[in-house]
């Protein structure tokens, strides 16, 4: 009987251990830090390290879920580095992180379907990101900046990634696209350093201008067979680039959609394909460049 009492003390013991231990980086943040109004959290006054968000508030002795995060809520905030955002939030507003710059890592929850623009711009230490599951928008410029960010996986409800959403995240280097992406939208990973090969899933059938310029160190491209137009800038200024690999369907390339692709030296394009005469300005290596029209 004692030696079961033991292990009944030991067992105990052990459980509040790992409880607390778990809970000890989650604990409750004082109520008093978040301003909320209307199911909304306005802003958030406090200066702790890691922020979980309430899953509801009280007022006047009713129960509301806290559903969205307001523009700006977390602007310029120095002292956050986690943030574990609720089961019923499903909206972050413009700027909502703008330049949290120790923010390094968010727990998304997958009730979460819209991420407005600039939402994390400059989180300058934020590294890793898995979109949550229900993810249906992205705003524009929603991570650029994000210079510490090295790999994203995207949603597979996501149908568009909107104008410069990863815009100058230099250490990129890894993105998980989804079979379910139709739209990668202008200079969505415009200057992106470090990705050095990129393919791009055959679900994708419209990409905007300048989507990978400035990729400087992007070696290989793999585009989506349903891809018709490689439009202008698209790898504008992508030096290292060697290897890209056109599909039958495409039908036209715009103005300086490989400018100073240095690298390049060998390309194969159907005849019917419409290129422009700018196409692949100063592309030095370039042996069996499309001839221009007289």
């Amino acid at each position: 009987m004692k030696y079961i009492s033991k292990i009944l003390l030991l067992f105990l013991l052990c459980s509040l251990s790992v409880l607390f231990g778990c809970t000890s980086e989650l604990k409750n943040n004082s109520i008093d830090d978040f301003n909320f109004k209307n199911g909304k959290l306005i802003k958030y006054l406090g200066t702790d390290e890691v922020v979980v968000i309430p899953s509801y508030y009280e007022e006047n002795g009713e129960r509301i879920d806290v559903v969205e995060i307001s523009s700006k809520a977390f602007l310029d905030n120095t002292f956050i580095k986690k943030v574990v955002l609720s089961k019923n939030i499903k909206l972050i507003g413009d700027n909502a992180f703008d330049s949290c710059l120790r923010l390094k890592k968010i727990i998304f929850n997958n009730s979460i379907k819209e991420i407005n623009q600039q939402a994390f711009k400059d989180c300058v230490s934020l590294e890793n990101i898995k979109l949550p599951d229900k993810l249906n928008y992205l705003g524009p410029s929603a991570f650029s900046g994000c210079v510490s960010l090295k790999v994203v996986k995207l949603s597979e409800s996501l149908i568009s990634i909107n104008s410069n959403t990863f815009e100058k995240c230099i250490s990129l280097r890894t993105v998980i696209f989804s079979k379910s992406l139709y739209i990668l939208g202008d200079s969505v990973f415009l200057g992106c350093s470090s990705l050095k090969d990129i393919n791009v899933p055959n679900s994708v059938s419209e990409i905007g201008n300048g989507v990978f310029a400035y990729c400087v160190n992007l070696k290989t491209v793999k585009l989506s067979k349903n891809i018709t137009t490689i439009p202008k800038n698209t790898f504008s200024n992508c030096y290292n680039l060697k290897s890209i690999k056109f599909s039958s369907n495409l039908k036209s390339i715009e103005e300086h959609a490989f400018l100073r692709c240095e690298s390049l030296r060998k390309i194969k394009l159907n005849d019917n394909i419409d290129c422009h005469d700018t196409a692949f300005d100063e592309c030095i290596n370039l042996k069996n460049l499309p001839e221009k029209e007289a």
